[in-house]
């Protein structure tokens, strides 16, 4: 479970013990793990890194016209945005595709 809050994780699988078996000399208190990471940048149907619309202060535009920090710009001070137009993450579906923008990243920065 604490492996699976680690927002690079997609998904988590894991055993503990052994088998009865003389063959396997794992302790008991062995735990074994299958880790499935996230793609580090969103990608379209065919698989490939997406870009998406990004305004003039650097944040991505999202279709409810709503902004999402891009975690790998920093924003400028002179930049006025209130706590209501910004959203902390976005899925495929939220984003605005554009073939001049940003790709997005699933992982932190």
């Amino acid at each position: 479970m604490a492996v699976a809050t680690i927002p690079e994780i997609e998904t988590v699988v894991g055993k503990s013990g052994r088998t009865e078996s003389a063959l396997d000399p794992a302790p008991l208190s062995m735990y074994e793990n299958m880790i499935q990471y996230k793609s580090e940048y969103m990608r379209n149907e065919s698989g490939e890194r997406q870009r998406y619309k990004m305004n003039d202060d650097g944040l991505f535009v999202l279709k409810n016209e709503k902004f999402i920090i891009n975690p790998n710009n920093e924003i400028s001070d002179d930049a006025n945005y209130e706590a209501s137009q910004l959203k902390t993450n976005a899925t495929n579906e939220d984003l605005i595709p554009d073939d001049d923008g940003e790709y997005y990243r699933n992982w932190r920065p």
